[in-house]
């Protein structure tokens, strides 16, 4: 029986795998959509039929934004183990190929997942890794998030005077970028904090404050939850 040129596979042609690529950008926007649709499922078909190609062409920057919203989905699914696998997996690839901003990204889509698993100081440690990195690539408003993101942290360790120092810069940023609801966020909570520690009066006044930044917006719920603060307070 003669050799055939196929025994140790056939070497793609440029134009194969520029229509692998179309295919896999195809099936990562069809996951974008489910997505957005609050398809979770669906968009977790489409991003592993992505995955793979985009593991095949080895398009590491592809596979990395593909990888972060499978993890995403898995953890809207309440696949938490799914989840943090491929946010792990998209962190060393992101570390591997220097791609900060992406970093920023996962760990703090990281820290998500273990704020629902109710482990918060690897949240908090994700949340400050994201802090850092926001810093060296000038986003402030990232760092603003990130500092958020640690306060709640602490908080559900009870560190609440730690809470209160990332609160302070957060609405320092907030109040610099006219993040409003950012800002009335920053301010509610450190009227609980106030509250924590029995200071009524400075608590009604952040609310106050946190009412007024949120007038601001169309966060109508929140807008209520001041309200009702106030009305609990006697203000």
């Amino acid at each position: 029986m003669p050799f055939g040129f196929n025994v140790f596979g056939r070497r793609r042609s440029g134009a194969e795998e520029s229509d692998d690529l179309s295919a896999g950008v195809a099936s990562y926007e069809a996951g974008l959509k489910c997505q957005h649709g609050g398809d979770n499922a669906g968009a977790a078909r489409h991003y592993a039929r992505a995955e793979k190609i985009f593991r095949r062409l080895s398009d590491k920057p592809r596979l990395i934004m593909c990888l972060n919203n499978l993890g995403n989905v898995a953890a809207n699914l309440g696949e938490f183990e799914i989840g943090l696998a491929a946010f792990k997996e998209a962190e060393r690839l992101c570390r591997e190929t220097g791609n900060m901003e992406d970093l920023a990204k996962v760990r703090n889509n990281q820290g998500a997942i273990h704020v629902r698993r109710g482990e918060s100081a690897a949240a908090a440690a994700c949340f400050e890794e994201k802090e850092k990195i926001c810093r060296s690539i000038g986003d402030m408003r990232g760092v603003g998030a990130a500092l958020a993101n640690q306060a709640a942290a602490v908080c559900e360790m009870n560190e609440f005077a730690k809470a209160a120092t990332l609160l302070a810069e957060v609405v320092q940023i907030c109040r610099r970028y006219e993040e409003w609801r950012g800002l009335g966020s920053a301010l509610r909570n450190q009227a609980l904090i106030a509250l924590q520690n029995g200071d009524n009066d400075k608590a009604a006044g952040l609310v106050k404050e946190a009412l007024s930044a949120f007038e601001k917006t169309d966060d109508r719920q929140s807008i209520a939850a001041c309200r009702e603060m106030l009305k609990e307070l006697g203000r």
